[in-house]
């Protein structure tokens, strides 16, 4: 939960970031997301989760932290591995 709560900060961010020209609140926030991210992997099974809903939502939990992180790199001019 801790990990969906920070990912639908990200629409505030880049808002908060924009207004007070801070890009630095991206990078915290890619920073956080990823740690965060790290963490829900290390604890929790992905694709190898034998409930087959428990896998569906984990994977796509997945999927967008990459696009948020991918995102929140763009914004910052980094470029992002296409896969990895």
């Amino acid at each position: 939960m801790k990990l969906i709560r920070t990912l639908v900060q990200f629409p505030d961010v880049i808002q908060e970031a924009g207004e007070n020209y801070s890009p630095a609140l991206v990078a915290n926030f890619a920073y956080q997301v990823a740690s965060e991210f790290s963490t829900f992997y290390h604890d929790y099974k992905v694709l190898k989760e034998e409930n087959s809903s428990a896998r569906g939502f984990r994977f796509h939990l997945s999927q967008l932290v990459g696009e948020i992180i991918h995102k929140s790199l763009n914004l910052l001019c980094i470029d992002t591995p296409e896969r990895m």
